[in-house]
């Protein structure tokens, strides 16, 4: 490894339905990514569907992944800052898709 504040976590053990992930499971990495702060925490999360050939990034608060998705609480509440987290995830882009809008959608429901 060199040099630089970058961590790399890569989990393949368990099976999640839709992963297309090589060993069939989910792949995230962190590294060390550049910006300001905002007033809220955003998460990238670049998805790479190798079934299709796509990839895509979805952006999404930290508190609501932390709240609704506990497959990334360990590693987001580690994080000394959210400009430290990169994910990416492999896994089918449109299970992804519908993921994010039903987390967006109940968070909505929970605050109105």
């Amino acid at each position: 490894m060199g040099s630089g504040p970058s961590t790399s976590n890569d989990i393949g053990g368990g099976s999640i339905p839709g992963a297309t992930g090589g060993q069939g499971g989910i792949h995230h990495s962190f590294k060390k990514a550049g910006g300001s702060q905002q007033q809220q925490e955003v998460i990238v999360i670049h998805v790479f569907d190798e079934n299709r050939k796509v990839n895509k990034d979805f952006t999404c608060e930290k508190e609501l992944l932390v709240t609704h998705m506990k497959y990334f609480e360990k590693y987001l509440t580690e994080a000394t800052s959210v400009d430290d987290i990169d994910i990416s995830v492999h896994c089918d882009i449109k299970i992804f898709e519908w993921l994010m809008k039903y987390l967006k959608q109940k968070d909505s429901n929970e605050k109105g």
